[in-house]
């Protein structure tokens, strides 16, 4: 048709961008260095955008909702009537059970909850501040006579502790411990908190 760009073929972009097969590199080394990556936003419009992305449906939460949902067990999802908005609401068995990242909750010894090298302060009253608000609602769950589980997620992340994680949780939510962790804070077994 005339009047309309020709496409090139594949090898004519590959000779366009400067690539062939005896150079590797498909850009000169100094145009690499050279090239910044820019923000199109303010910062107050990135911090608008990052403050409104949530923590739903993380894959450590489905993993702990499959297995328990392939034992028969049925539960439903972030209850807002409930303080905190429990991941998982056992209603027949008066239980709630939260599943917490390890670097946003701040898991005492865990090493994926490293701190942060930059704005220390930030990230530490962040974490801190984040640890404080579990604990209120946890009494505050126990208060209205809800059993309270935290499932952490580095219980979650290998097949075995996977496995043994699920198993855990499926034996407290038949139990009548009130509250427990997993993995426990001292490592041995479901300990009440």
């Amino acid at each position: 048709m005339p009047g309309r760009p020709r496409r090139r073929s594949s090898a004519g972009w590959q000779v366009a961008w400067g690539w062939n097969r005896n150079r590797p590199e498909p850009f000169p080394p100094t145009l690499l260095l050279t090239t910044v990556m820019t923000d199109r936003l303010t910062a107050e419009e990135r911090s608008r955008n990052m403050s409104r992305i949530r923590g739903g449906n993380t894959l450590p939460e489905r993993v702990l909702r499959s297995g328990l949902h392939r034992e028969g067990l049925r539960f439903r999802l972030h209850s807002r009537a409930l303080p905190g908005r429990p991941d998982l609401v056992l209603r027949r068995h008066s239980a709630v059970i939260f599943v917490h990242g390890c670097f946003w909750h701040h898991h005492a010894g865990c090493p994926h909850a490293a701190s942060p090298k930059t704005r220390v302060e930030f990230w530490c009253r962040k974490l801190s501040d984040n640890t404080r608000r579990d604990q209120r609602q946890v009494q505050s769950l126990l208060s209205m006579k809800w059993r309270v589980l935290s499932v952490w997620e580095c219980a979650l992340r290998r097949s075995a502790e996977r496995d043994a994680a699920i198993a855990a949780t499926i034996a407290w939510i038949y139990s009548r411990v009130v509250s427990a962790e997993i993995p426990p804070p001292r490592g041995d077994g479901l300990s009440p908190s």
